[in-house]
């Protein structure tokens, strides 16, 4: 056994999107390492490892100090409590290292590192107070947690450059993870004679303010006989979509991702990244800031991936730093129809593609991504 990893969550790391399925994929890669997850929402833990030590939360007790709505200390006090009751449950088998993804949790996470005496080492994916703006958590975070919580860590995590200096994180002991992708271990795209009509996929979390985006990629097609093609739930916003844009077809998420990944390699001849980050728009804040996962899961289809982003986002930098081909900027700055012509002629679409197989087989290659964070929690732990 080389390690033994405490994770500490709100819920169970799992299959499906988001941060939970990103920690599930490092965590089933520790092959030879104890693994310990306490999280809020235990339900259906029956589906995780076996090997895997599940401990729920212990219950609250009467005498626990109440919760109100303004009394954030109070929520405070009770993580430490919390966290006094998880330690017995832990005394007989220390673990090595606390991983968290920092966010509320982290105040019990801090906690149960300073009880146990252990490194703190925390996932940064996205800047968790530009959109979490209520709540006594939130309050406890903003005028203590946070502060102390990023002082006291003993490694950083983040998923780009941009959000550690957001976070102003110590160069010394912060080291950039992006998010870890599926991986895929079979032939790459090719080029196809039916791509002068190109069909672009647009896949994974979307948003309200993705919509009116997604029409103007579905307009530009037009003029290729092209087809937008979405793997999206659905939804009203949607429909109205498909109903004004013929060229749109759209089919229900899959339930795994290597069979989306599979899908999009045979049905479509490009892919579609968009962060709508826009500075008058607080809600989009935390795009800035972020990396799009379905950027690094989608480019093992070995497609052109069609980046459209504000240039302030983690994404734009990246694309501009590696001379992206088929980038733009945003869509007041972006022809749309220059950028589709990249990918309807064989020269340009291979030439593309290629790039996509480079960042794939590289930077974003999964057991490099797994191996940056294996090789820090090992030296986390020997700091005990």
């Amino acid at each position: 056994m080389r390690c033994h990893i405490c994770y500490i969550s709100s819920n169970l790391p799992r299959p499906g999107t988001g941060s939970s399925v990103i920690l599930y994929r490092h965590l089933q890669k520790f092959l030879d390492w104890k693994i310990t997850i306490i999280a809020t929402d235990c339900r259906d833990s029956n589906e995780l490892p076996k090997q895997w030590k599940i401990l729920p939360l212990p219950p609250a007790q009467w005498w626990w100090p109440p919760l109100r709505r303004t009394f954030w200390r109070f929520w405070g006090l009770r993580q430490r409590i919390l966290a006094l009751a998880v330690q017995k449950l832990l005394q007989n088998d220390i673990p090595s290292v606390v991983l968290n993804q920092f966010g509320k949790n982290s105040v019990f996470a801090w906690q149960i590192a300073k009880l146990c005496q252990i490194p703190l080492g925390l996932v940064i994916h996205d800047p968790w107070d530009t959109w979490v703006s209520c709540g006594i958590e939130a309050m406890y975070m903003r005028a203590y947690g946070a502060s102390q919580i990023l002082s006291d860590a003993q490694w950083f995590w983040p998923v780009s450059h941009e959000l550690a200096n957001y976070y102003k994180l110590l160069p010394t002991k912060t080291r950039v993870l992006p998010p870890i992708p599926y991986g895929w271990k079979y032939p790459y795209a090719s080029w196809k004679s039916s791509f002068a009509h190109p069909v672009i996929a647009f896949a994974g979390s979307y948003h309200d303010h993705d919509v009116p985006f997604l029409a103007k990629v579905a307009q530009a097609l037009h003029a290729f006989q092209g087809t937008l093609l979405l793997i999206l739930p659905q939804s009203q916003a949607l429909e109205n979509l498909k109903s004004e844009y013929h060229n749109i077809q759209q089919y229900v998420p899959f339930i795994k991702n290597d069979e989306a990944i599979a899908f999009i390699q045979q049905a479509a001849s490009a892919f579609l990244v968009l962060n709508v980050f826009d500075p008058q728009i607080p809600q989009t804040a935390h795009w800035r800031f972020n990396f799009p996962s379905k950027f690094v899961e989608f480019v093992h289809t070995g497609l052109p991936m069609l980046v459209i982003a504000h240039p302030q986002t983690a994404i734009s930098q990246w694309c501009l730093a590696h001379q992206w081909q088929t980038y733009g900027p945003d869509f007041e700055n972006t022809n749309l129809t220059c950028l589709i012509q990249k990918i309807v002629h064989p020269e340009t679409w291979t030439s593309a593609a290629l790039q996509s197989r480079s960042a794939a087989q590289n930077e974003f290659n999964p057991d490099q991504i797994q191996a940056i964070l294996e090789n820090d929690l090992i030296a986390l732990a020997s700091r005990q």
